[in-house]
């Protein structure tokens, strides 16, 4: 039913001042491919392809290569992207081939074991954010949104690194934001101890 009703989206979409503020969405919960579909949301993709959506918010379960790959093969007018469960590391780079990209969110509140350890590689993850940086042609804005998920000090060294790297490169590059990020524990730590001198001082 899902696929049948993507593909009625043909002509249907209108590109407007209020979907810029409320892009195409697609809401599955996290839930992961069917079988039928063996394993990678390409159905899904191919179903949406008519519609030639500029705008498109996704939920479902982290997007893996192959999925990214279907993604940018059937959706290549994309200009906005929202991938609110995230998509595997190894598969960010690979949304540099989608050219009118300029705005991308990733959410990571939902990362765990190996795809959430490879998010935490700093090598890793400032090798897939450079090439992106880099060879996405149109891409204006980056924002990981933590969601709560573990603390922000590993992606803020990495885009700290990432921007000294790019800027010495002499070409324009995306701004990356972190947004959703937990109150860290110094922070934390700072408040209760004033709030305990204060107390004393009373």
């Amino acid at each position: 039913m899902l696929l049948v009703a993507c593909r009625q989206l043909s002509g249907r979409v209108v590109h407007s001042a209020l979907l810029s503020q409320h892009p195409f969405g697609v809401e599955l919960d996290g839930a992961s491919p069917p079988l039928s579909w063996q394993g990678t949301y390409r159905p899904l993709f191919t179903a949406l392809q008519p519609a030639g959506l500029e705008q498109l918010g996704l939920s479902c379960a982290p997007l893996s290569v192959l999925d990214v790959d279907a993604l940018v093969r059937h959706l290549p007018l994309l200009q906005v992207l929202t991938l609110y469960d995230g998509l595997e590391l190894a598969a960010l780079p690979f949304l540099r081939c989608l050219a009118r990209l300029r705005k991308l969110c990733v959410g990571l509140g939902s990362m765990q074991g190996d795809m959430e350890e490879a998010w935490l590689n700093k090598a890793a993850l400032k090798g897939a954010l450079l090439v992106l940086c880099k060879e996405a042609p149109s891409l204006k804005s980056i924002t990981l949104d933590l969601g709560g998920w573990g603390s922000a000090s590993t992606l803020e060294a990495v885009i700290a690194c990432l921007d000294v790297k790019l800027t010495d490169l002499d070409c324009p590059h995306p701004v990356i934001e972190i947004i959703g990020a937990e109150p860290s524990s110094s922070s934390t730590g700072e408040d209760s101890s004033g709030e305990g001198s204060s107390g004393g001082e009373d």
